[in-house]
């Protein structure tokens, strides 16, 4: 059939692929011996993918276990244990309660990790953003994570509003905001576009705040959590280890 779904009791061994509009329940562990396609899979136990895992909005794979496979994209996994992949991750959403490792890259979207998040590099060369969180449970991680989302569409526009305000009157009015500076006729665009980044600066503000809040008084899960990398880390990647919050504007070597 091309879709369905399989419950096991135990242990499930599938040989091939599980493809898009199949659901898997194994109440032991899973072997796969392809990859996730487009699928949603839940395993009471140890999850072992030969191949990759591919997602889409709205499918997820989750392990009470270990989570180990080649690669993944765009896929949300959650596991209890630790998370393994032997090559890289792009533009996923991944949560362990253990640690996460990821032998080449692990690119864009977000990690969660209460131990360990390691990669041979961390983010892309072209700059998407990814988000790093550890010491905390994944349930203040997901947090987190909400308002790095946020954070990133907001200071989109921001970027889109300064570049509209420097095609109007240059770098040096971005500066100094100072509409009189602007040839009569363009004022009244130019008093749009400030208004437009007072407002964007005022929702960041409000972001960071609310993220500090919720990482005061919150005591780290694990206090020795650690992020590491062989590579290198490019930049706009966000951080938040334990208590410490960090985004990084230049590339770093390891």
């Amino acid at each position: 059939p091309s879709t369905g779904n399989i419950d096991s009791p135990g242990h499930l061994t599938i040989r091939g692929s599980v493809r898009a509009g199949f659901s898997v329940t194994a109440h032991g562990g899973l072997e796969v011996g392809g990859g996730l396609e487009h699928c949603s899979v839940t395993v009471q136990g140890d999850l072992v993918v030969k191949e990759g895992i591919l997602g889409t909005p709205g499918t997820c794979v989750q392990a009470s276990g270990t989570v180990t496979a080649r690669y993944a994209e765009n896929a949300r996994i959650l596991c209890g244990k630790d998370l393994l992949l032997e090559r890289s991750a792009m533009h996923c959403q991944l949560t362990a309660r253990g640690s996460i490792y990821v032998s080449g890259n692990l690119i864009s979207g977000s990690a969660v990790a209460c131990k360990r998040i390691e990669a041979r590099n961390l983010g892309s060369p072209i700059g998407t953003p990814l988000h790093l969180c550890l010491g905390y449970t994944p349930e203040v991680c997901d947090a987190l994570d909400q308002i790095f989302s946020e954070r990133v569409q907001v200071e989109r526009q921001h970027w889109e509003l300064a570049e509209a305000l420097i095609r109007l009157g240059g770098v040096a009015f971005l500066k100094h905001r100072d509409v009189h500076r602007i040839p009569e006729g363009k004022r009244e665009d130019a008093r749009r576009l400030l208004t437009g980044i007072a407002n964007v600066e005022k929702t960041v503000a409000g972001l960071i705040h609310r993220q500090n809040e919720l990482v005061r008084d919150k005591q780290a899960e694990e206090p020795d959590a650690a992020l590491a990398f062989s590579g290198e880390l490019h930049t706009d990647v966000w951080v938040n280890l334990g208590p410490h919050s960090m985004r990084f504007f230049d590339k770093l070597q390891g």
